[in-house]
C-alpha cells in the first residue's frame, strides 16, 4: 500500500501516482472490477458539471492521473463517478 503525501498542485500529484502505478505495470482500468456500461458513462457525464462547479480541483487530479496512466480521463471518470453510485 501506498502512504504519499503530496505537496504540489492536483494535477501533479495524481500525474505522479498514476505514472508510479504505470510504471509497475499496474493499469487502473484494467482493475476495475465491473463492466464500465453506457448507463455508467452516462451518469459520469450527468455527473461533470458538478464537479466543475463545485470541486474542479479533482477534475485536474483525474487529468493528472490519465496522462501518467497513459489513458483517456474521461474514461478514469466513467469508473470514479459512478463506482459508489450505480452497484454493479
Amino acid at each position: 500500500m501506498y502512504h504519499e503525501r503530496f505537496q504540489k498542485t492536483h494535477f501533479e500529484a495524481g500525474f505522479q501516482w498514476g505514472m508510479q502505478l504505470f510504471q509497475e505495470g499496474r493499469h487502473l482500468l484494467d482493475l476495475v472490477p465491473f463492466p464500465v456500461t453506457e448507463e455508467r458513462v452516462r451518469f459520469a457525464e450527468a455527473c461533470r458539471p458538478y464537479y466543475e462547479t463545485w470541486y474542479p480541483q479533482v477534475l485536474d487530479e483525474i487529468r493528472g492521473i490519465a496522462e501518467g496512466q497513459q489513458t483517456e480521463p474521461r474514461r478514469l471518470e466513467d469508473v470514479l463517478f459512478s463506482m459508489y453510485c450505480i452497484l454493479p
